[in-house]
């Protein structure tokens, strides 16, 4: 009898020891990195650090891999290729971004090779907007939030009101196109629309019960312009502004007032004068201009945003890079694709940055490149080989060439 209870025991052990674990959903969830030693660096110059490293690396060790990376990195701080490598260990393969990410940084500011420094810029652009979203969805979890306040002004997407559905992203489109020349006017009130945008989105997703004013209390932000629209048909839209303060009161309220969708240039001056009046700033006019003038240029940027912020990047690169080609050229809109561009493929660069890596470890050490050409120099600039020897030739000059002769 005690021996079928042992083997019970041990093979209930057994189950739970090889029973699948549901994947960490958060960067938060991934834990700390093991721990490594950095101290008693090997004998070894940097190249024979960095095989080591890459050799691990590939082995699937991390841990060595990253603790040889960072000696190599130690005998040559300046090598954008090391800066790389430790990159991709925490990218890679620790799955974390936000070490990855000051690793990338600094590679990028060695000023690598024009390709390797676009899709490198690609990938942090993927790892930022990840790791936003995780640690806002981390604070509207388990801390008390307030991501934004550091920031004076935040947006939220307006409120829909009515019965009719509005053309998507006009909620985001509409306070979206005002804020670069929001940002003109006054350089305190300047939002990070990126930031602040995956903030609030993720604030709807995450939240029970999703509200501008919640939101203004919980995003820290000195001040949220946010409002409410409705959509009267044939293309109309009424759309009132509101400031909130940080309790989530109504600071500021404007006027109903009323947009045609096609009339971009006349909507857009519309909503920058009642922001403007919101937020007392001076100023009648743009100093841009409506950075979209063609209305199925603006319908398809507006829906563009929603599916950016949704995480449906396909669709809405698609859809902005078709608002690019059919307006005429936008910084805003600009942006905005590059936002879409870098998302799409810095998701997919992840593994090509290793590529990148050896095809930089194929170029020539730029270090020595210098090295070389310096002695090289010195080489030729030094005397000649008979005036080391204290020596002078006895004929110094040609001989003079003979008369020709006339028959």
């Amino acid at each position: 009898m005690r021996l079928w209870i042992r083997l019970c025991l041990v093979a209930t052990l057994t189950a739970c020891a090889v029973a699948p674990t549901a994947p960490p959903s958060t960067v938060s969830e991934l834990g700390p990195v093991p721990a490594f030693d950095r101290g008693s660096m090997p004998d070894r110059d940097g190249g024979a650090l960095r095989s080591a490293a890459l050799d691990y690396y590939a082995q699937g060790d991390y841990v060595r891999a990253l603790r040889y990376g960072y000696w190599a990195a130690k005998t040559i701080p300046t090598d954008v290729r090391l800066r790389l490598l430790l990159g991709i260990v925490y990218d890679g393969g620790f799955d974390r971004p936000d070490l990855a990410l000051p690793e990338y940084e600094r590679a990028l500011s060695l000023k690598p090779d024009r390709r390797f420094h676009e899709r490198l810029t690609r990938r942090v652009h993927f790892l930022n907007r990840r790791l936003l979203q995780d640690s806002t969805q981390t604070l509207l979890t388990s801390n008390p939030g307030k991501p934004l306040s550091e920031n004076w002004l935040a947006v939220y997407p307006l409120a829909i009101e009515g019965p009719r559905i509005p053309d998507s992203g006009l909620e985001f489109g509409l306070l979206d196109c005002v804020l670069p020349e929001i940002k003109l006017r006054s350089a305190a009130l300047h939002v990070d629309p990126f930031t602040s945008w995956i903030v609030s989105q993720v604030y709807r997703e995450v939240s029970n019960d999703p509200t501008p004013a919640g939101f203004a209390r919980w995003c820290g932000a000195g001040t949220v312009l946010t409002g409410r629209m409705s959509d009267l048909g044939l293309g109309r839209i009424r759309v009132t502004l509101e400031l909130l303060s940080p309790l989530g009161n109504v600071v500021y309220a404007s006027s109903p007032f009323i947009i045609d969708q096609q009339r971009p240039s006349e909507a857009y001056q519309a909503i920058l004068g009642a922001s403007s009046e919101a937020l007392s700033l001076i100023g009648t006019d743009s100093a841009t201009g409506p950075p979209v003038t063609n209305p199925a240029a603006f319908s398809l940027y507006a829906q563009g945003l929603a599916e950016y912020l949704v995480g449906q990047i396909h669709d809405a690169e698609g859809h902005i890079r078709d608002a690019t080609e059919l307006n005429e050229p936008s910084t805003l809109l600009n942006q905005r694709l590059h936002w879409a561009e870098s998302d799409l493929l810095g998701g997919q660069e992840g593994a090509e940055l290793l590529e990148d890596y050896h095809r930089l470890l194929n170029l020539p050490d730029p270090n020595r490149m210098v090295r070389d050409r310096l002695t090289r120099g010195h080489t030729l600039g030094s005397p000649a080989l008979s005036g080391l020897s204290g020596t002078e030739t006895e004929n110094p000059y040609k001989p003079p060439r003979p008369e020709p002769t006339t028959p």
